[in-house]
């Protein structure tokens, strides 16, 4: 699977890291596994590193889907701001249509193209951990 999360706990965010093909079932299965996954609270930042994609087949209709389960599970991503990080034109126009077309009253997402902006959004004066975990999937702590 090429997405897998984990918590950061020196910065307190969940980290997300997408390697790979990219494709509707992936993305859709990523946010369905991030709502259930209650081992990280409501409400904490996130933080995607999109830079690792070697393919990318996600489709407006696959941006519909994860926007849908967005909505569904508003209260986990309640207050929380988002960053994806992405050095692909056709991720960042895609990320950037959930981007816009998300509710941003209940949660932030924005997409940049370098690390250094992203940080500085989230609030964060050091990079996030972006070494792969055992176990990703589930939230690993590190730091």
């Amino acid at each position: 699977m090429p997405i897998d999360y984990w918590l950061d706990k020196k910065h307190d965010i969940v980290v997300t890291r997408v390697t790979g093909l990219m494709t509707d079932e992936e993305i859709v299965s990523y946010m369905s596994r991030l709502i259930e996954d209650t081992s990280w609270p409501s409400g904490m930042n996130g933080y995607v590193d999109a830079r690792g994609i070697s393919g990318f087949e996600v489709t407006s209709a696959g941006i519909e889907k994860a926007r849908k389960l967005g909505v569904t599970g508003e209260h986990r991503f309640s207050g929380s701001r988002w960053v994806i990080v992405t050095d692909q034109d056709a991720v960042f126009g895609m990320t950037r249509m959930y981007e816009l077309t998300r509710n941003p009253e209940t949660y932030q997402v924005c997409v940049f193209r370098h690390d250094e902006d992203a940080l500085d959004w989230l609030g964060l004066d050091s990079p996030v951990d972006l070494a792969p975990r055992p176990q990703a999937g589930r939230l690993e702590p590190t730091g």
